[in-house]
Formats: structure tokens, sequence, C-alpha cells
């Protein structure tokens, strides 16, 4: 049994003792720029167009995991993250040089804080602090891959295939949003029938935000040319999972 909590009209539970709350360690803004060939973040063979991309890191928590919130008005996608020596680092990806705003949040109580108002749980771990700046989860979004009972005539032929699975979330205009990218799957295509060159291309899900709205749709991170086999191969799958994240005034 919680010995502080903060309920709402609603009676839903705000803040509770018990509660293991995530809240800012890092933020700032980035820029994806062109990746170059054989580059060892996102690899892709000569003739085949840049990935565009960018490395952002924040101090390795040690016993607890971070993860990261973004925005920008181009299509982001956070495609993998790593710790090494110390760090945590992820690896954001668009097609197309862009600014990205992202924010990192680690466990609230290894991130430090001394407010006035401060909640610790039976075992001293603080789960509130009034210094810190919180993930407020605004919404779950999942973009689902499309039925594999299709798969892939949906993709042949067409290399700016529409995805009708893309879907986008309105939100409070007065608020600000980022989105944290929890789940990304990606899909290769191969089409080398009828030509001595076959189209290499692959997708990922992200995310763009245009004011208070974000939409989730794919973008081509790869498209080029290798030797034909003379028919047409596909790996994968296109879906991603979103939870959306409050940072007004962050």
């Amino acid at each position: 049994m919680a010995l502080i909590e903060v309920i709402n009209d609603s009676g839903s539970v705000l803040i509770d003792d018990n509660f293991a709350s995530y809240a800012i360690v890092t933020k700032g803004t980035a820029s994806t720029s062109f990746l170059g060939a054989n580059n060892q973040f996102d690899h892709y063979s000569g003739g085949m167009t840049q990935g565009c991309g960018v490395v952002v890191s924040c101090p390795d928590p040690g016993s607890g995991e971070c993860f990261m919130a973004f925005r920008s008005a181009g299509n982001v996608a956070m495609k993998y993250q790593w710790r090494s020596g110390g760090t945590m680092y992820f690896f954001l990806s668009s097609n197309t040089p862009v600014s990205v705003s992202y924010y990192i949040f680690a466990p609230a109580s290894l991130v430090g804080g001394n407010g006035i108002l401060q909640l610790f749980n039976a075992a001293g771990q603080k789960t509130f602090d009034s210094d810190l700046q919180y993930s407020r989860v605004t919404d779950f979004v999942q973009v689902y891959s499309p039925d594999p009972s299709v798969l892939p005539p949906p993709y042949m032929d067409n290399t700016g295939w529409p995805m009708p699975w893309a879907t986008s979330r309105t939100y409070d205009s007065s608020r600000t949003y980022a989105v944290a990218q929890i789940e990304q799957q990606d899909f290769w295509d191969r089409d080398g029938r009828g030509s001595a060159q076959a189209m290499i291309s692959n997708r990922v899900v992200g995310c763009r935000m245009s004011g208070a709205t974000a939409i989730f749709d794919y973008s081509v991170g790869r498209l080029g040319a290798d030797s034909s086999l003379g028919d047409y191969d596909a790996a994968g799958s296109l879906g991603a999972t979103f939870m959306v994240i409050d940072v007004t005034g962050y």
C-alpha cells in the first residue's frame, strides 16, 4: 500500500510512492546527415542512395534502462540503441538531412534532483522529485504491418508504393509532443524481373510532427541496383510501436 498518492478528479492515481517513474537525464537538438558508403552505423553498398543518420548518447545509468523520445518535421526513425563503455547510444535515421529534438529518459531514482517534494518507496528508492522532468505518456500508437496474406503484391513494381496502414494522431495544440519508438521493423525487397540489374530498397517506419499532429509513415532508407537474378524477393515487414510523450516546457 502506498504511503502517499496523488489522485485526479476521475480517481486515477497520478503519483504513487510505489510507482517507478522515468525522468529526463539529457536533452538537446541533433541533425542527421549523409552517412557515406560503408558507414559503421548504417552500411550501404556503392551505387545505393545514401541514408542519413546521427548518434546521440547519455551516461549509462547502470542498473536501469534509458529510452529516447524525439520530434522532427522530417520523417525520423530510431533504428537501434546499444551500450558501451559507460554510455548509452541511440541511432536516429532519416532519408534526408533533418533537425531532431531529443529527450533521453532514465529511471528517476538514478537521475538525481533535489526538489522541495520528494517521494521514496519502502526500499528507499526515489519515485518522485519535483526538480525532475518526467515522461508524461499521452498515447500509445501501434503502426501495424499489413496482412501477411497480401504480401508481397502491394510492394511490387512501384518503388513509391503507398503505405495504406500509415496513421496519424492529433493532440492538444497548446502542448508539445515527442515520440518514443519502442519497436521497429523494416522491409527489404529486390526486384530483378526483366532487367540485368535488380532494384533493391529498404524501408523503415518513422514519425514526423506537424504542429500537434504526429504522422507515422515509412521512408525509403536505401534504394539502389545490383546484379539481377531475374526474380522478386522480399523479406521483413513494416510496422512499429510508439509512445507519445508530452514534453511541454521541457
